[in-house]
């Protein structure tokens, strides 16, 4: 092979090392994100839960026969 193909060949293979590092990063971030995302969304339910939890004790104190006739049915 010529010397200007050899050339090309490695400033092509350097160009596609440098494209592997960039996916790879790419692939690091979305899976930390996917993750963070997750953690994030289980705790909205948690918070979700706690806040029916609280709404419920705020009916029981407003009303406390409220809790009584609802534990009946």
């Amino acid at each position: 092979m010529s010397q200007k193909y050899l050339i090309r060949i490695a400033e092509l293979e350097s160009q596609l090392r440098q494209k592997d590092q960039q996916l790879s990063l790419v692939e690091e971030t979305e899976a930390f994100l996917r993750s963070a995302l997750a953690r994030a969304e289980e705790k909205i339910e948690e918070d979700e839960r706690e806040i029916e939890h609280l709404r419920a004790q705020a009916r029981c104190r407003k009303n406390p026969g409220w809790a009584k006739r609802s534990a009946m049915y």
